[in-house]
């Protein structure tokens, strides 16, 4: 599942979704990463407001782009083109 489509399922249920930009992160000095500590990371960034965010095209604005490009999303009930 490609993380657009992840997005629309998650806001349709009625969570406020946030995606953190990478380069505002400056996590290149940091020694130790994985999963637990960069999520302890990333949700203290998010308490104290702090987080770099990137921005989330709207569901409509994405269907556009893609459109535009001939490689249409498939929707949340659908596969992501993947064979079984």
């Amino acid at each position: 599942m490609s993380w657009p489509t992840l997005v629309d399922l998650l806001k349709d249920q009625g969570a406020i979704v946030h995606l953190a930009h990478p380069s505002g992160l400056r996590w290149e000095g940091r020694r130790v990463k994985n999963d637990e500590i960069n999520a302890i990371d990333l949700a203290g960034r998010l308490c104290i407001h702090r987080l770099p965010e990137a921005w989330i095209a709207p569901s409509e604005v994405s269907q556009l782009r893609e459109l535009s490009m001939g490689c249409p999303r498939p929707s949340a009930g659908e596969k992501d083109g993947l064979l079984d």
